[in-house]
């Protein structure tokens, strides 16, 4: 039996990171990410509010369904990135980086949401499940089969435990994030355990969610950074008539692109190390996240590349700690996981 870590997600268990990071591409692992913010809204009282300061058309999100979507400052800069879902007929649940859950709880009070908003980050903990196994496990142990599609949400009872199910993650992988009370979450992570679900820490789920190209907010996302820079465009609805920043957010000319860089030679890159101009050495542009891939048996990165040189280079060089180690740009994500059924 283990005592749950409920907001402690430590950097690695018993096995270590290569295990866990292959027992979630080959199988299935689970994290503690209770430290995420929770953030329910009362769905009548909260649609306009919505509307105004989340990127997607959230009279299009359907009971059921939840959807990735950016939150933005007057600026046209990204805030946050979070997950919207809608869980039934009464509430919207939001999603967000736990050092940006005051933030943006503040965000939304500025436009009138304090009365219609409530913070459950302490009253409620969330365990990832996640690998090509994760519906088997869950299947199992519900009260009743699911069918959940991705980005499907339900709420259900797991191990007599009532939890909100999404379909959802941070891996690449398949999975379900699963929101149940507080003093739910030891059982609930006991039991899985007893199922054979490797516990997974924090270095396991930097290593998958780069693999997969899926960017971390300080990282690849800041207050500095637009949806346009950061690929992330297709996540922003600007045809809404009262979204707070479409006008801007159309204004905006990306000044660099976020990219992917596979190491030819050995080297691990790390966040802040430079990119350089392989001709003269020049520095066009900067790494924001990497890491050594034990899938693909290689150094990759997420990093920032100068805008005028996206099309005239395709081999780079990463100055690893005083050396130009070789690399090429390379489409992410970097692994892919199969298609869900």
């Amino acid at each position: 039996m283990i005592d749950f870590a409920g907001w402690i997600m430590p950097l690695q268990y018993k096995n270590g990171i290569i295990s866990e990071v292959k027992s979630v591409r080959n199988s299935v692992g689970m994290f503690d990410v209770s430290h995420m913010g929770r953030i329910k809204f009362t769905k009548a009282k909260s649609l306009n509010i919505l509307e105004k300061l989340i990127s997607i058309n959230i009279h299009k999100l359907k009971n059921g369904r939840a959807k990735y979507n950016l939150i933005c400052n007057e600026a046209g800069k990204i805030i946050d990135d979070a997950i919207i879902s809608n869980v039934n007929d009464e509430n919207f649940y939001l999603v967000v980086n736990a050092i940006n859950t005051q933030k943006i709880i503040d965000w939304f009070n500025k436009f009138g949401a304090k009365s219609n908003m409530s913070d459950i980050t302490y009253d409620t903990s969330m365990i990832a499940l996640q690998g090509p196994n994760s519906l088997k496990i869950i299947n199992q142990f519900s009260k009743n089969s699911l069918i959940l599609k991705k980005f499907g949400i339900i709420e259900t009872d797991l191990f007599n435990i009532k939890c909100i199910l999404s379909r959802t993650g941070y891996t690449g992988e398949d999975g379900v994030e699963i929101i149940c009370k507080s003093n739910s979450a030891t059982d609930l992570w006991n039991n899985l355990i007893d199922n054979n679900v490797t516990p997974c820490g924090l270095a396991s789920r930097d290593v998958l969610r780069i693999e997969a190209g899926l960017p971390l907010y300080g990282n690849e996302l800041t207050e500095q950074i637009s949806p346009n820079e950061s690929g992330l465009e297709k996540f922003v609805n600007t045809d809404s008539k009262i979204y707070l920043v479409k006008k801007r957010i159309r204004e905006l000319k990306p000044k660099k692109r976020l990219l992917g860089i596979k190491l030819i030679e050995k080297g691990i890159p790390r966040k802040g190390q430079k990119i350089l101009n392989p001709v003269n050495n020049k520095i066009i542009g900067e790494i924001s996240s990497g890491t050594f891939s034990p899938t693909i048996n290689s150094g990759i990165a997420l990093g920032y590349l100068n805008s005028g040189y996206l099309i005239n280079y395709k081999n780079i060089i990463v100055d690893i700690r005083g050396k130009n180690t070789k690399g090429k740009i390379i489409d992410i994500p970097f692994i892919k996981s199969k298609p869900l059924k």
